[in-house]
């Protein structure tokens, strides 16, 4: 559980009221595994100040930080699913190192390392 500061932090003053059913369920559940009634061990609250979120909650917030994180590779794979395949060379050059084909598959030509496109 979140300590009451943390709590605030993360979903602000609601107060959601419990489910009774859900509850219940819980207790069954606890019940079933021998551990209804039992003292647990507690640790001391943790407080210390959370980064606001980049949303209304946690969904939107981990929604955004994927967004914020992956959207380089979300372009670059855009950009390369938009551009046509070049042809297929008729002879695959099976030496050692780089080669790099030609557009229209007909020349294959080695070089030391790719060349960097932006």
């Amino acid at each position: 559980m979140l300590s009451p500061a943390l709590h605030r932090q993360v979903f602000g003053d609601v107060c959601d009221k419990l489910d009774r059913e859900a509850v219940q369920k819980s207790v069954q559940h606890l019940k079933e595994q021998k551990l209804w009634g039992h003292t647990t061990t507690s640790l001391p609250e943790v407080d210390f100040e959370l980064p606001p979120l980049l949303g209304c909650d946690l969904d939107e917030h981990f929604a955004e930080l994927g967004r914020r994180y992956s959207k380089d590779y979300r372009l670059a794979a855009e950009v390369l699913s938009s551009n046509p395949l070049p042809r297929q060379p008729p002879h695959w050059n099976f030496a050692p190192g780089w080669t790099k084909y030609t557009n229209d598959g007909k020349e294959a030509v080695e070089v030391d390392y790719p060349t960097k496109r932006r």
